[in-house]
């Protein structure tokens, strides 16, 4: 019956527009039929037929749903128009003028006892006002589909007076006794016209289910089923009643007592029939009405107690807004109870809710309420109640509301579920999610992740840097294998293999870029789901490139330490014997009954162990263990004082350039070691420009930081002087630059050189506590940069022995002399003796010290620094001067690397001669010992 009144308002709309148009149609000839339907019936008029179609069609296209505003607005016209016409109609009338221009607009058709045909009756015009108005209503009530009950009632009593007149004149018709006929020039209703507003009165009355009459007609209750039952029997009833009263009027040879009686008995049959029916069926409907609301009722019971067993073990809180545009809502004991209160303790109400929420979440939640309730999305949301502690809690609230027929909502219930744990536990989360991106985004290595086809998915942005990219968008989706070299491929895929069936593994390997080849070493690291199976990769992977040649290097260097103490030892050893040989020939000299021949020899001997000790003092310049004094300088001004030393050692093709930069810091060297260095770099670079060139020495002030020393294993951070000497010569290939500062290592013929020019410049720079680097490409020169420590203010200006003076000296002080090689002792002893002193001796520093405290009259002790035994010269000297302060100590070596002083030893290093020295070098040292006071 619901889906037949859905349609009842448009079929009834659409019947009255069918009869509007048989009624134009009966105008056509030979069709009048249709628009009278007796001959001595008036015919329907055209401007009826036409208020019929407009009104008629506004009615069936109505529907529930808002209307659009555009289509609201020209219904309410057409409205306005029809009812307007009618009320001119009905006016016209009683002033007897034409107020609609009817006569005008169309001519009459002719009359009918006289009566025109084709003009609209005043009892159709006031119809037609009347449903004119109530289609207003109706369009008006649809525009915003607000159901107010002043409108409902309107549409509804209008409706039914225009369903009454249409039914006074269609009765009238169909007793036989047509209304307003026989009246003059009063035009009567058409009896097409009166059902035609029969239709179009019930269509109006049907519009709305939800409306006054008619809601109680359709409602499924007793009353609804008493109403549907009664109202049809009762309209058949009091029709048949007229129309039976007015057949006995018109049959008068049935004695009228008789009809009477007759009408009387069929009648309280039918009432009779009528009552038994009625309560037959209203009692079954009674009966199953009470059965199912005992069966609802259970189940409801049912439901709740399922629900209330639910949600008490989900330990939700519920909650029930049973009228929306009222505040009163219903909360559950566990509502009160998840918010710290009493069941009923506190006013269960919107308002109250909202004051309960957290000002940041206020204005979020009532949106989400609004869109669930105006445009029906899923209310589930998360928000914070206020207890009554007054902390702040998480909940997660959960709705649903029901909705009326005409969209609106009318209910809504819903729970809440204490999630403050769970929020806690996703903060926690978070932070230490941000933990772990902060670490792995501030990682120096790469980070990332591969899934289980082998492509990145993920990267840190040291491993971005390293692919040389900005965006993590620009890797994602590569196949890691496609990084290593060709040669790498097949072993990465394999270990990648391995790993994604759970294998973790760590490889290094090789990769091409445009600054060359670069190594990394990298690991795979299988990550699995909760049931144990790999669902994806990470991996640690890092650029060891650097790390290779700072290794390299650092092997570089201590394999040059390794040579330095090698070749130290040696040149120790040969000290000691060229110190016998070069001792015994001053000796010989003093002689004076040689011959010129033998003087000869000895001299050409001399000048053979001269030779060899040079040499000997190469190597030891090279292991940077022989002491040198030093000067404070600056090496502008001692390199512009070699100008001319180092022009002639190039050839004339070759360009000296010179590049000093302004305010250059001091540096402490010795400067005869300084002018051999820097020869000996001038004549590698001649060697390596053989036709035309150009030398460019260059100085500058230098910061070395600790980035610089980290990549250049032996650099010490600090203040440098530099000194860079470039050419532009051959150059050299890395082999040969990891082997340049090699003792005997040279790419010359073996008759243009020894290898040992720049041994003696690294042994240089040691000994200075520098650090010397060399670039150098085939084809692209060399250039070897040399960073000096800056001098430090103040320190004293020292001469160094190539600016001693050369007389010979002596004296008749007491001597005493401490060396382990007995003939190097008797050698000085004699040296000594024949300068004039008189001169004691011992083999170690225990007997030293007993002859010390055996000979007060003792004034310079003269000892060795290397002795075995675990007294060594630096210590011979600290104890001795500990029991005689007033001592003079002068110390000898030719390698001094193998008996580092202490801190407290400083002292004695500074009064150092080196072996092997002559009868000159040790009678001007031993003297200016003595004389130092």
């Amino acid at each position: 019956m619901k889906h037949a009144l859905k349609l009842l308002p448009t079929i009834c709309a659409s019947a009255a527009i069918a009869i509007a148009i048989m009624g134009l149609l009966g105008y056509v000839p030979g069709l009048a039929i249709l628009g009278s339907v007796k001959e001595n019936y008036i015919p329907m008029a055209p401007s009826t037929a036409i208020s019929f179609v407009l009104l008629g069609s506004v009615l069936a296209t109505v529907r529930p749903q808002p209307l659009p505003e555009a289509r609201a607005m020209v219904f309410m016209v057409i409205a306005s128009l029809v009812l307007l016409f009618g009320l001119l109609e009905v006016a016209g009338s009683f002033s007897g003028l034409d107020l609609n221009f009817e006569d005008r607009i169309v001519p009459a058709a002719g009359n009918l006892a006289g009566v025109p045909i084709g003009r609209m009756s005043p009892a159709t015009g006031a119809a037609f006002l009347v449903c004119g108005v109530a289609t207003f209503f109706v369009v008006l009530q649809r525009r915003s589909l607000s159901r107010k009950p002043a409108t409902e009632y309107v549409i509804a009593g209008l409706g039914a007076l225009a369903l009454v007149i249409s039914t006074v004149f269609s009765l009238a018709y169909l007793y036989g006794t047509p209304l307003l006929y026989g009246q003059g020039a009063t035009i009567p209703m058409a009896l097409t016209t009166a059902v035609g507003f029969l239709f179009l009165s019930v269509s109006i009355l049907t519009l709305d289910r939800e409306s006054f009459p008619l809601r109680f007609l359709v409602e499924d209750s007793t009353r609804g089923y008493a109403l549907r039952f009664i109202l049809p029997v009762s309209i058949v009833f009091v029709t048949l009643s007229g129309f039976t009263a007015l057949a006995s009027e018109r049959i008068l040879v049935i004695n009228p007592a008789f009809m009477s009686a007759a009408m009387t008995a069929l009648l309280a049959l039918f009432a009779g029939v009528f009552a038994l029916l009625f309560s037959n069926n209203l009692g079954r409907k009674i009966e199953r009405s009470e059965q199912a609301a005992r069966d609802a009722y259970v189940a409801l019971r049912q439901s709740e107690e399922r629900f209330e067993l639910a949600a008490k073990g989900a330990n939700d809180g519920l909650w029930d807004w049973p009228d929306i545009s009222q505040d009163e809502e219903w909360w559950s004991e566990r509502w009160y109870g998840l918010l710290g209160y009493r069941n009923g303790e506190i006013e269960a109400s919107l308002s109250k809710f909202e004051a309960f929420l957290h000002p940041e979440d206020s204005s979020r939640v009532a949106d989400e309420i609004r869109l669930h309730l105006e445009d029906r999305v899923p209310f589930d949301t998360e928000y914070r109640l206020r207890t009554k502690s007054g902390e702040y809690r998480w909940f997660r609230g959960r709705g649903q509301a029901l909705w009326g027929e005409d969209g609106r909502p009318t209910r809504m219930s819903g729970s809440i579920q204490d999630i403050t744990g769970r929020k806690q536990s996703e903060v926690e989360l978070r932070e230490k999610e941000a933990r772990y991106r902060t670490l792995v985004e501030s990682a120096p290595f790469c980070i990332h992740e591969l899934n289980l086809d082998g492509k990145l998915t993920s990267m840190n942005s040291a491993g971005l840097s390293m692919m040389g990219v900005n965006d993590e968008a620009a890797i994602c989706g590569m196949d890691y294998r496609s990084i290593p070299t060709p040669s790498d491929r097949v072993r990465i895929g394999r270990l990648l293999d391995e790993a994604i069936e759970g294998q973790a593994s760590e490889f290094d390997f090789y990769s091409d870029s445009e600054d060359g080849q670069l190594h990394f070493t990298s690991c795979f690291i299988p990550i699995k789901d909760e049931h144990g199976q790999v669902e994806k990769l990470m991996g640690l992977t890092q650029n060891i490139t650097q790390r290779d040649s700072l290794e390299q290097q650092l092997r570089q260097a201590q394999k040059m330490e390794a040579i330095g103490h090698l070749t130290g030892g040696i040149a120790h050893d040969f000290n000691n014997i060229l110190g016998i040989v070069l001792g015994n020939l001053d000796l010989l000299k003093l002689q004076t009954k040689l011959d010129s021949k033998a003087v000869k020899r000895i001299e050409t001997i001399r000048k053979s162990a001269q030779r060899a000790a040079t040499l000997t003092k190469s190597l030891l310049n090279f292991s940077h263990a022989q002491a040198l004094d030093t000067v404070t300088i600056d090496i502008n001004a001692l390199i512009t004082d070699m100008g001319n030393l180092i022009a002639r050692s190039l050839t004339p093709e070759v360009e000296l350039e010179r590049k000093f930069a302004d305010n250059l810091w001091t540096t402490d060297i010795h400067t005869g070691d300084f002018e051999d260095s820097l020869i000996n770099l001038a004549l590698n670079a001649r060697d390596a420009m053989p036709g035309a060139g150009r030398l460019t020495l260059e100085t500058s002030n230098y910061t070395l930081d600790e980035d610089f020393c980290e990549r250049n294993p032996g650099a010490t951070p600090g203040e440098h002087v530099k000194l860079t000497i470039s050419d532009t010569g051959v150059g050299m290939s890395l082999e040969q630059q990891q082997h340049i500062f090699e003792p005997f290592f040279t790419t010359k013929d073996p008759d243009k050189g020894t290898g040992l020019g720049l041994a003696m410049v690294y042994g240089f720079v040691k000994r200075c506590h520098g650090y010397i680097r060399v670039n150098s490409e085939p084809g692209a020169g060399s250039s070897f940069d040399i960073y000096l420590p800056r001098s430090e203010e103040g320190k004293p200006l020292r001469l160094s022995p190539d600016e001693s003076p050369n007389a010979v000296p002596g004296g008749a002080e007491v001597v005493l002399v401490v060396d382990d090689e007995a003939e190097l002792l008797e050698l000085a002893k004699l040296l000594l003796q024949g300068l004039g002193y008189r001169v004691l001796t011992a083999a170690h520093g225990d007997q030293a010290l007993i002859r010390l405290a055996e000979e007060p009259s003792i004034e310079l002790l003269f000892s060795d620094v290397v002795m075995p035994g675990a007294m060594n010269g630096y210590a011979l000297a600290e104890a001795a001067t500990a029991d005689r302060p007033d001592l003079r100590v002068l110390l000898t070596s030719g390698y001094t690397e193998k008996v580092p002083p202490s801190e407290r030893q400083q002292r004695f290093a500074a009064n150092l001669l080196n072996k092997p020295y002559s009868r000159v070098e040790l009678a001007q040292r031993v003297r200016d010992v003595l004389d130092s006071g």
